[in-house]
């Protein structure tokens, strides 16, 4: 059965004034915003290049790095993410314009209106993954309307560059695969889908040749050290419900659930079953996953486009605008508030429990200074990577994670060679009262110094002659044994914290 698609009006230069308007919104968003905690460590990651690294693949650390090349603000930083998601509603309207050019704009609209849009601005591994994951399901698309293998092959390098921004794009091929397997097969087209598969291939390799000198690092990270403890709770899949329903907008997600017959219809179709699997398989691994891990808002982005692509599809006339208007009024209210948000005084926060955390945030510079008698004696150090690579970020050198730190964003690892700061002098800085019995085994003398800034308080503690033999027993023991810990049997050319601090015969 064949889906209708009746034909409204919208005028073209419409897309163009939207594009400018949502530019100027996300760069004002992403000039007013503090830098965050991930976006800072991902600064890092740009800023020592590399083809792989700790938590994920590398493609983030390449956007960053590229951007970057023009400035070290957070527009620069943030560039990616402010383009990313305008490129693929640009790509909407470009997929859809041959089946109706105002039905293709009225999509475009939607998605360029929605806070999945306006609202993305900081910059994650989410930011490519969205870009080349989008782009590979249009080829696709493109591909098998054609039947030509140049579409089947940029699929295919979009895919591969989707996996080297987050594993995630293995589910988008999950999805590509079960539609081969359900929809009726021409050797053309399984030929296709191969040459899709084939061509993500090295792409994987990257990624594992990395892993394999590096101690399986990456893959140990995603698949055991950051799941280990998961149990069911109830609040997790409601959670991830209640995400969703967000993500659909109320408005739309009892649209589309009105519009269910509809729907399965568009299974149905061969034409745009595609987008259908590209959204939903995905959403269904996720959902399984959600009884027992917490699923963030951000993991299912990049799966959000095919989702209104599909809208333009099942909606009528009036739906699409209506809701293009609803969108509009549910975005300015999120823009409305952010914006109130973000003139508030600081000292309206100033009995939060972490106000230390967005005086950091918001006056980076002045916290700088009360740093600056210590600077160049001391080697900078925090107890977290968030302390660290913020710190790093509006220092411009480089900041050692002190301690056992936690299960994610280990890049630091990387980084620091403890050895060589046997016997020398640092500074760890915190936002916390620090617990000198905590630290004293690891240093020959300790002295702390306090400051504030706006009325927050924040702490350097310093501590002259550090003692490398008893960190190593200490910390980078137990640091091993728990995150790099390669499975017996599993073959390795090089494991860098094993080879650096406990060197052994192979």
């Amino acid at each position: 059965m064949k889906l209708s698609l009746p034909s409204f009006q919208l005028e073209r230069r419409t897309l163009g004034w939207v594009l400018l308007v949502t530019f100027l919104i996300k760069t004002w968003l992403a000039m007013a915003i503090p830098i965050t905690s991930d976006e800072a460590y991902f600064v890092q990651w740009a800023t020592h290049l590399d083809y792989g690294y700790y938590d994920h693949p590398p493609m983030a650390g390449w956007l960053i790095h590229t951007t970057m090349g023009l400035g070290h603000g957070l527009f620069w930083v943030r560039l990616g993410a402010i383009l990313a998601t305008l490129i693929v509603g640009t790509g909407i309207y470009w997929v859809l314009k041959e089946y109706g050019e105002e039905r293709a704009l009225g999509a475009a609209l939607i998605f360029l209106l929605s806070p999945v849009n306006l609202l993305t601005i900081l910059v994650t591994t989410d930011t490519p993954l969205v870009l080349f994951s989008f782009f590979s399901a249009a080829c696709l698309f493109k591909a098998l309307k054609g039947e030509r293998m140049g579409w089947y092959a940029l699929s295919g390098l979009c895919l591969g560059a989707a996996f080297l921004s987050k594993y995630f794009a293995l589910l988008l091929a999950f999805g590509y695969f079960l539609y081969w397997l359900t929809q009726p097969k021409t050797w053309r087209r399984t030929v296709g889908f191969l040459l899709v598969f084939l061509l993500m291939l090295p792409f994987v390799g990257v990624n594992l040749v990395w892993n394999y000198y590096h101690g399986w690092a990456n893959i140990l990270f995603n698949l055991m050290n950051r799941t280990k403890g998961e149990t069911f709770s109830l609040g997790k899949p409601l959670g991830f419900l209640v995400g969703q329903v967000y993500l659909f907008t109320p408005f739309l997600a009892w649209r589309l659930w009105k519009g269910r017959a509809k729907f399965q219809v568009l299974l149905l179709d061969r034409r745009f079953a595609l987008f259908a699997y590209a959204f939903l398989a995905p959403m269904g691994v996720f959902a399984l996953l959600s009884l027992k891990k917490s699923i963030g808002l951000h993991w299912v982005l990049s799966f959000y486009p095919c989702y209104f692509v599909l809208l333009a599809l099942l909606f009528s006339r009036d739906q699409l605008r209506s809701a293009i208007k609803a969108m509009a009024w549910f975005s300015g209210v999120h823009l409305i508030l952010l914006a109130v948000i973000l003139t508030l005084p600081l000292s309206l926060f100033h009995k939060q429990k972490r106000y230390a955390v967005v005086v950091r945030g918001m006056e980076p510079g002045e916290v700088l200074e009360g740093l600056k008698p210590f600077r160049g004696h001391y080697t900078l150090a925090g107890t977290s990577y968030a302390d660290a690579s913020i710190l790093e970020y509006y220092a411009r050198e480089h900041v050692a994670v002190f301690g056992k730190g936690s299960f994610h964003a280990r890049q630091d690892d990387l980084l620091t060679d403890w050895r060589q700061l046997d016997g020398k002098p640092l500074l760890i800085f915190g936002d916390h009262l620090p617990q000198a019995e905590e630290f004293s085994p690891f240093f020959e003398r300790l002295e702390l110094r306090t400051f504030k800034v706006r009325g927050a308080s924040f702490y350097a503690l310093l501590g002259e002659g550090f003692r490398y033999p008893v960190y190593r027993e200490k910390v980078l023991k137990p640091i091993m044994e728990e995150y790099y810990s390669i499975p017996e049997g599993l073959p390795t050319g090089a494991a860098y914290f094993r080879d650096e601090y406990f060197p052994s015969p192979r």
